[in-house]
């Protein structure tokens, strides 16, 4: 006679009742999560990131800088790292983010630059606005800072600041559609949270829980650059063991807070650079300085490189570009750098695009990265728009196809309300503020999947164009053995 077969839970296929230990598992799990202080959630891939001030590196991040990412800025001289890195921080400047800090360890920000790359993005706050202005006698805050700036060149206080600022902010977690602060049971957390907590919660894990608005992130905290933190030791040990003591300090320091950087809904941007290995015969003869640990613990690496106009240019000579600007009044100057994720764990990896650096605008001001050329980056990347500058065709998701030209769309990117209600009534597209509804799209999510599936039907079609040609050359070989 055969043995009836047991199914996971011990019960037989018959359906017969046996004894099953795993009856009352829940309540034990509840008990270890109460007992050491564990708050448990769902994993959300739907999780809202922060943008950063380009449209098409948001599509190779995957959507933005999300909670919990240590993204590293990469590459050499005039690679426009701390460009991107300042413009990210503007926008954090625009967003809700309550917290936005600058590490300024190589004392390279420039509070001109800072203002140009606001104005080009249609930001409206000054330097004042972003990093306040304190009473030179009482040392209070005139005007409260929207991004505390430190120049600094101790390491640790880097890493000390983040482990405080850790142990400060609650956790913000999402348990089932909902978002909560979970606060730890302590007397200033109770005088914080009030009577305002989940009363069952409390009872269930021994922690406050207070409903959140949303998922965002907490704070944004931005490094300029690794290989200028200097580890407090570096003044008396043995100067020559310099590089060993770093990459010591960042594998020891990183491991500290990069843990809980996702529970408390903090994000990290830091800026590396690549230097050139003397005598290498065989392989890259470039590093980045800091250690191993710095690529480990980064979940995103974007490698940025300068660019010849050829690149992306159908005919272009050298490395700078001239144009007349939006109004008529005068030249703008760009360059090209090449931007590709080596390393992107939170997305697809290997994902790349190309950035314009506006050089100078028809004043001599130098304005950061290029709205327009970004834009034009963004539709190209997602399918909706085509052809040479002369005459692009732009097919935005549910609008109407229209034409345009390159000095139009110039102006629906940098004009005013005025000047792009004009372009738009001329073109026959509906009246908007065309790099708003790319942001829009891409918030929403559409953005990423128009990428996605524009990328899908360029392989697609690269696949179909290589078969004909093999098809062709196929055809010739048969009419050569005719012959």
């Amino acid at each position: 006679m055969a043995k009836k077969s047991k199914s996971k839970t011990g019960d037989d296929e018959e359906g017969s009742s046996s004894f099953n230990p795993y009856t009352h598992l829940d309540d034990t799990l509840d008990s270890i999560e109460k007992d050491f202080s564990l708050s448990g959630s769902g994993l959300s891939r739907d999780e809202r990131r922060m943008n950063t001030v380009s449209l098409a590196i948001d599509l190779v991040l995957g959507g933005g800088i999300t909670a919990g990412g240590w993204y590293t800025f990469v590459g050499g001289e005039q690679s426009s790292k701390s460009t991107l890195a300042n413009s990210t921080m503007a926008m954090a400047v625009n967003s809700s983010i309550p917290i936005v800090s600058m590490w300024d360890y190589e004392g390279s920000t420039d509070a001109e630059y800072l203002a140009n790359i606001l104005k080009s993005n249609r930001i409206d706050a000054n330097v004042e606005d972003v990093f306040g202005i304190r009473d030179p006698k009482t040392g209070k805050w005139l005007v409260k800072p929207r991004v505390r700036y430190y120049s600094e060149t101790v390491a640790e206080k880097f890493f000390d600041y983040l482990a405080k600022l850790e142990r400060l902010l609650p956790d913000v977690r999402k348990i089932g559609d909902d978002w909560f602060y979970i606060y730890e049971n302590t007397k200033p957390n109770k005088s914080i949270v009030g009577s305002k907590y989940d009363k069952s919660y409390f009872s269930k894990t021994g922690k406050f829980r207070v409903p959140a608005p949303n998922g965002n992130l907490q704070a944004l905290v931005i490094c300029d650059s690794y290989p200028a933190m200097l580890p407090e030791k570096m003044d008396t040990d043995d100067p020559s063991n310099a590089m060993a003591m770093q990459a010591r300090m960042f594998s020891e320091q990183m491991k500290r807070v990069k843990g809980r950087m996702k529970a408390k809904r903090i994000a990290v941007i830091g800026i590396n650079q690549l230097r050139q290995k003397p005598a290498v015969m065989f392989g890259s003869p470039e590093y980045e300085p800091g250690g191993e640990a710095l690529k480990f613990y980064s979940d995103c690496r974007i490698r940025l490189a300068s660019r010849a106009l050829s690149a992306v240019v159908n005919g272009g000579k050298g490395y700078e570009e001239t144009e007349d600007s939006y109004n008529g009044e005068g030249e703008d100057t760009y360059r090209y750098v090449h931007a590709r994720a080596i390393k992107n764990k939170l997305s697809v990896p290997n994902l790349e695009c190309f950035l314009r650096i506006w050089i100078t605008d028809a004043d001599g001001a130098a304005m950061g990265i290029d709205p327009v050329f970004d834009t034009f980056q963004y539709l190209e990347m997602t399918g909706q728009i085509s052809g040479p500058r002369k005459k692009m065709v732009l097919k935005l998701r549910k609008h109407d196809e229209v034409t345009l030209d390159w000095g139009q769309l110039k102006t629906l990117v940098l004009g005013s309300r005025k000047e792009v209600a004009k372009v738009c009534d001329k073109i026959g597209l509906e009246k908007m503020f065309i790099r708003e509804f790319c942001r829009k799209q891409l918030n929403k999510g559409v953005g990423i999947d128009l990428f996605f599936e524009n990328k899908k039907n360029a392989k697609l079609a690269s696949k179909a164009k290589n078969k004909a040609a093999e098809s062709d050359d196929d055809d010739d070989d048969d009419d050569d053995e005719e012959d």
